[in-house]
């Protein structure tokens, strides 16, 4: 008979997919109620493998109480449910793997941050579950997709089978994963290099300003008057894609737990914590010095800026780009 767990894990999308690596294993042994934010609730809603899932928003609640409120909730979790386990994976990256700037620890050199935070996030979440890390462990998805997805996205592929199929997520979270001096120059001179390259640009609706358009490119960036897609639905093209691009963000973890090929460019984090056990994994380590940082960098107030808008990190802008090049042209001519 398996044990009674409740399953904490809010967070972003790369949060929740790093997760759900940890799951096959949980589901051995337990029946699992599963609390999740909004993310959590769009990956994983109707998922017939939890006993249940709750949905819990703990940035929607006030700063200045958010601390006192869920410490209550969880507490009243141990209450309701008395003899289950309790997997609580808050702060199981941010805090434990990289520190928020806000944080007295962002201030520590950055060698002593390497050592503090320079933890694997797979390996981190087998730790904090109290499951052995395999030793052939390679990342696998575990979301679960219905038929009719399955099939939209295989003949969105078959219909474009002729053409290189590039995903390019244009902006991430923080202001070390938003490149606005380099990547629009950088992906029409890829469209005009490789004549059967498609392009799909993907961001919320934040990203709405670093948004282009250009010839066999077509931008899936959430806009008013536009109908958004789903980051699931953004996830499940990913599987069936030829390449992904961009920062350190949930679609360039899927795609690795996809095995697609995949270049995530490393700013706050190192690239083996991010990547070390994926397929087919091309990440670059940004050339500023000051990266990997090992700091989530939300307003930039730490960091020494780059030349271009003065603004963004420095680390943004600090790329080996003919490597860049050199690296999405052999995967586009191992096709064509």
């Amino acid at each position: 008979m398996k044990e009674d767990l409740i399953l904490i894990r809010y967070g972003a999308y790369g949060d929740l997919i790093f997760m759900s690596a940890v799951l096959p294993y949980l589901l051995e042994k337990y029946t699992i109620r599963f609390e999740t934010n909004t993310k959590g609730m769009q990956l994983f809603y109707g998922d017939p493998r939890f006993k249940s899932i709750g949905y819990y928003e703990p940035w929607r609640i006030p700063e200045d109480r958010r601390h006192e409120v869920v410490m209550e909730h969880w507490e009243d979790i141990r209450k309701q449910f008395p003899g289950a386990r309790i997997l609580n994976f808050f702060q199981a990256m941010e805090g434990t793997g990289i520190v928020p700037e806000w944080s007295k620890d962002a201030l520590l050199p950055q060698e002593e941050r390497a050592k503090k935070y320079g933890i694997n996030f797979y390996e981190q979440h087998f730790e904090m579950a109290g499951i052995p890390f395999p030793e052939d462990f390679v990342p696998q998805h575990t979301i679960l997709y219905d038929e009719k997805a399955e099939e939209w996205a295989k003949a969105w592929r078959e219909k474009h089978k002729d053409e290189f199929i590039m995903l390019v997520v244009i902006a991430g979270s923080t202001m070390q994963k938003v490149f606005p001096s380099w990547l629009p120059t950088f992906c029409q001179y890829l469209i005009d290099k490789f004549p059967k390259m498609r392009m799909y640009l993907f961001g919320d609706s934040d990203c709405a300003d670093e948004e282009w358009e250009y010839r066999r490119t077509k931008s899936l960036v959430h806009r008013k008057g536009r109908k958004p897609i789903g980051f699931k639905q953004s996830l499940l093209m990913a599987k069936y894609a030829d390449y992904v691009f961009g920062p350190e963000t949930g679609l360039l973890v899927g795609a690795g737990m996809w095995g697609t090929p995949k270049t995530a460019l490393m700013t706050g984090a190192h690239k083996d914590q991010f990547a070390k056990y994926t397929l087919n994994d091309y990440s670059v380590q940004s050339n500023a010095p000051c990266s990997p940082c090992y700091r989530t960098c939300y307003t930039g107030a730490l960091c020494e800026k780059e030349m271009f808008y003065n603004v963004f990190p420095r680390c943004t802008v600090a790329w080996d780009y003919e490597a860049l090049i050199e690296t999405i042209g052999r995967l586009y001519h191992e096709r064509f």
